[in-house]
């Protein structure tokens, strides 16, 4: 079926795309020992403001198995800004939500890449539900939702655009934390293999 209605944006726009870690580490299996039958998959969830763009981070580490004795990780950041049309997409579910849709092939790739260059199979992430993965994710404890008192003109840019996309929307942009973190916070999330 061919349509040439206009495509359905969100109200944002990817400013760039790019990788923030990659590592590939033979794991030293001691005799006797029996690694698992499938590998675990960990993933890294986090989101920040860099007014006036905001990026979103997610990193897989895949685990070693009884057929493959490597320890695989691959972190990519979405770095995005509104678009010149009203976002029809709330930022709390954009950042949990569509990053991760948009991020996924990013970080699928780059695993198959990496697990290409070394002595077992290539990795294939499985086709994964961003919908259900992005309800593991607590937006209220990420980075970024306790980064508005530090970027007051980004929170008032962002309530804006939404009260012009619709008025009901803007209790979806934002939960609101007290407590104050800094940038450190979304690097050290780079380095920790935690989920969500």
């Amino acid at each position: 079926m061919t349509d040439a209605a206009p495509i359905p944006t969100s109200g944002y726009r990817i400013h760039r795309i790019y990788s923030v870690r990659q590592s590939q580490e033979l794991v030293t299996v001691v005799p006797g020992e029996v690694l698992p039958n499938a590998r675990d998959v960990t993933f890294a969830w986090d989101w920040r403001i860099l007014d006036p763009q905001f990026e979103v981070l997610l990193g897989l580490t895949i685990g070693p198995d009884a057929t493959s004795s490597e320890r695989l990780a691959y972190h990519v950041v979405g770095s995005f800004e509104l678009s010149e049309e009203a976002p029809s997409v709330p930022l709390e579910q954009f950042v949990v939500r569509n990053a991760i849709a948009t991020l996924l092939p990013f970080v699928r790739e780059g695993l198959a890449q990496l697990s290409s260059r070394g002595p077992f199979e290539t990795y294939y992430l499985p086709q994964i539900n961003a919908t259900t993965l992005a309800e593991r994710f607590n937006y209220a404890a990420a980075t970024g939702s306790n980064q508005f008192e530090l970027f007051p003109e980004f929170e008032t840019r962002m309530r804006r655009a939404m009260q012009a996309a619709a008025p009901h929307q803007e209790s979806l942009l934002i939960s609101r934390s007290d407590q104050e973190r800094d940038d450190q916070d979304f690097i050290d999330s780079i380095s920790t293999s935690g989920s969500a």
